[in-house]
């Protein structure tokens, strides 16, 4: 039976930017990824239902930095809850990947002034990335994929890159393209190829890192992927 994962958000426009960083070499050799989506939504954790920011936007948030940087090694996790022991409200987590860099993830329900949304540092700068990909914005707005507009980033809402001699310039910021999921969720269907626009075997190591943020956060140390 054909199987995939919904992970759509692999086409929000910082995960495309994120990815075309790392293929540009924009910023050198890449050092730090700090991928975060902070946002103030206390209805959230009203009841303590539902699985908590880990499995929720966690799941996205290192499935990106997973696509663009490649496998894990271990992981170092904080995660805040609200009560104590119930709703999982935010979470940080530091994740050291095979090829040397680093990535953060980090959410907060609770965070009325977030932090960056993507910033990226290697030997020769940094980009950072504000807000969220415009998409949702579009959608509540009752736009639909073709519409015209449909996930354009405006210029200003480019990133920026600052150099090590401090200059400072605009950054590209990729279109968000969600329809791509379902064009190739339908297309691999249709041609019965097996080739689904998300592997099962690539969504099975996000969560192991997952599991393996739960088991740091508990023991207050490092965990290694091959542990969990």
């Amino acid at each position: 039976m054909p199987l995939s994962v919904f992970q759509n958000r692999r086409w929000d426009s910082e995960s495309r930017t994120l990815r075309a960083i790392v293929r540009s070499g924009a910023v050198g050799d890449l050092r730090t990824v700090e991928n975060v989506l902070d946002r103030w939504e206390p209805e959230a954790t009203a009841d303590g239902s539902g699985g908590g920011q880990l499995l929720d936007l966690g799941s996205h948030l290192v499935d990106q930095v997973r696509e663009a940087l490649g496998p894990a090694d271990r992981v170092f996790a904080t995660i805040d809850r609200r009560p104590a022991d119930a709703y999982e409200y935010a979470f940080d987590l530091v994740i050291e990947h095979r090829n040397g860099v680093r990535s953060i993830v980090a959410s907060d329900v609770l965070q009325p002034d977030g932090r960056p949304r993507l910033r990226v540092t290697g030997s020769s700068g940094t980009i950072t990335l504000d807000g969220l990909d415009i998409q949702t914005e579009q959608v509540l707005a009752g736009l639909r994929p073709g519409d015209r507009g449909w996930g354009v980033e405006p210029h200003e809402r480019w990133g920026r890159l600052t150099t090590v001699d401090g200059e400072r310039r605009p950054y590209p910021r990729a279109d968000g393209r969600w329809q791509d999921f379902y064009t190739g969720v339908r297309d691999a269907v249709d041609s019965r190829s097996g080739g689904f626009p998300v592997a099962v075997e690539g969504s099975l190591a996000t969560f192991a890192i997952l599991e393996a943020a739960r088991h740091s956060d508990r023991l207050g140390a490092w965990v290694d992927l091959s542990s969990v």
